[in-house]
């Protein structure tokens, strides 16, 4: 068996009673010339949804469920606002809490500081990625390694994201990004206005999320570590036959 992260790679003994042994972990990897800066492309985006030079653009990329936790990220946009003022949300993604999402955004006022793009081809991603300032995934789930991170971060945005699943095999704490405790909206506030707040510190861990994914999360990475666990499988089973 081959585990996307860490994490999976502990957890797929206890899940399918397999030995530990029998596991393998190679990281998802991302297209690094699709997937990188790109100020046209930043610029492009940001016109389409009126979203200025000045205000501060948070995304948030994913399917769009109770579990993936947007509604912690909207309840803490009023404290952020506060601290930080000009600053938008843009939803990007579909889902079954999307109708949920938008009601939560009208009762609380914020109709003129969350956008929804709706769903996004894969093509466009990089695009949207890039338009952003700040990534942010405030999951509740079990997660193997999100692609939409991982993407984030080769697009050399800061990221924040849940201490949970595989998402620290990708993100150390302080180093590359911010974790924050799952279902914590206090821990997420102050992430996020940390991040908005000190510009030095965002453009240090987003540098080092860019060299992070050049270096063990490319897709070549992923097809050589994928061929690597099929030969030594192969070489194994020849030696016992």
């Amino acid at each position: 068996l081959i585990a996307v992260s860490d994490e999976v790679a502990r957890s797929l003994p206890r899940w399918c009673g397999v030995r530990s042994d029998k596991v393998y972990t190679v990281y998802n990897g991302v297209d690094i010339t699709a997937f990188a800066p790109d100020r046209n492309a930043r610029e492009a985006v940001r016109t389409q949804y009126g979203v200025s030079s000045a205000e501060r653009l948070i995304i948030f990329l994913s399917h769009v469920t109770k579990q993936k936790g947007l509604h912690l990220l909207l309840n803490c946009l009023p404290a952020v606002l506060a601290q930080q003022g000009q600053t938008k949300v843009l939803v990007a993604g579909t889902g079954d809490y999307l109708a949920e999402a938008k009601r939560l955004v009208e009762v609380m006022g914020l109709h003129s500081h969350v956008m929804f793009a709706g769903h996004i081809p894969h093509e466009r991603t990089a695009d949207y990625l890039n338009a952003a300032d700040l990534y942010v995934l405030p999951t509740l789930r079990q997660e193997g390694l999100p692609f939409s991170l991982v993407e984030a971060m080769a697009c050399q945005k800061p990221v924040i994201a849940s201490r949970i699943g595989g998402i620290p095999s990708v993100v150390k704490h302080g180093v590359n990004g911010l974790l924050v405790t799952p279902g914590d909206s206090n821990d997420l506030c102050r992430a996020i206005i940390r991040l908005l707040a000190d510009k030095e510190l965002a453009a240090r861990l987003s540098l080092e999320a860019h060299e992070t994914v050049g270096r063990e999360f490319t897709v070549k990475r992923m097809v050589e570590g994928t061929v690597a666990v099929m030969e030594r499988v192969r070489a194994s089973r020849t030696h016992i036959g």
